[in-house]
């Protein structure tokens, strides 16, 4: 969004264009609402999501006016393109168009490997960090009861903070927590984690670490919202949604004692069929081609 804006605002009188297209990630209005939904999801409300509400207003404005000034929207789920379509003023066509994976991996390389542990990847802060907390209290707690051989492997930003919240909630429970370092390629991560557990709770846009654990054949457990944008996900075929804590705690516990080969793989079949560059590029050359002819006609 901010990159439409700097180019309106530095570039438009210095670059030739016939149509100008826009890729948001999200629609902002509606993460300030939805992480405020998460925070009370979690039972975690603070004074950021008050601020947060009081921005809603201001930041509606900003984004209607710049998403007003493109000819077409791509955005990276349906969620997204109804917002705009029905709540924004003046929005331009939309494209959902969601993003394909950096990863370039073949079900051979998926075959004989061992995998191990749990795996939970976030910048953990503000929102994330809540749903983390809310994680750690309400499953992995449960989950180190009946299984106290379980591992729980951090990777992202500000891992040792929610370690430390562990250590200092949780101390008899610390042992089970393992924060990972820095990976150059985020795929060596997943490539050694059975499971990956995706709890989101915001429901849009598209969720990369739960396509690029799929993608590397992890099994991915998440609430409705870790599996938005992926229309044609099959419950228990591709991936599996859970709907609470206690859901969820069950079905971690499930699949670390049967590691179902089959659904890692499918998973893995899936993300490579549904997520394509190639399909993005062309669309977007399509909707090209289609004005420059309706432009000659004219």
């Amino acid at each position: 969004l901010l990159s439409i804006r700097d180019f309106l605002l530095k570039s438009k009188n210095t670059i030739k264009y016939k149509k100008l297209i826009g890729f948001v990630s999200d629609n902002y209005t509606y993460v300030l609402w939805r992480n405020i939904v998460v925070s009370w999801t979690v039972k975690q409300i603070t004074f950021s999501d008050i601020k947060s509400f009081l921005k809603i207003p201001l930041v509606y404005i900003a984004e209607t006016l710049i998403v007003s000034k493109t000819d077409a929207l791509i955005v990276q789920s349906k969620v997204e393109k109804h917002i705009y379509s029905k709540y924004f003023i003046k929005s331009p066509k939309i494209f959902t168009l969601p993003n394909g994976t950096q990863f370039t991996i073949s079900k051979n390389d998926l075959t004989n490997l061992q995998r191990e542990g749990v795996g939970l990847v976030a910048s953990f802060n503000d929102t994330y960090m809540k749903v983390a907390r809310w994680f750690i209290a309400n499953v992995w707690i449960n989950v180190i009861k009946n299984n106290p051989n379980m591992k729980l492997y951090l990777l992202g930003k500000n891992s040792d903070r929610l370690l430390n919240y562990v250590e200092k909630e949780y101390p008899s429970t610390s042992y089970s927590v393992v924060v990972e370092k820095y990976y150059e390629n985020i795929q060596d991560f997943y490539l050694q984690r059975l499971i990956v557990v995706s709890p989101i709770f915001k429901n849009f846009g598209l969720i990369n670490k739960t396509i690029e654990a799929m993608h590397c054949g992890c099994i991915v457990i998440g609430d409705k919202g870790a599996f938005n944008g992926l229309e044609d996900f099959k419950n228990g075929t591709h991936g599996y949604v859970v709907e609470d804590a206690d859901e969820f705690t069950k079905k971690i516990l499930s699949v670390s004692e049967i590691q179902d080969e089959d659904i890692r793989l499918r998973a893995h079949d899936f993300i490579t069929e549904s997520l394509s560059w190639d399909l993005n590029a062309n669309t977007i050359l399509e909707y090209l081609n289609n004005f420059e002819i309706k432009e000659f006609k004219n």
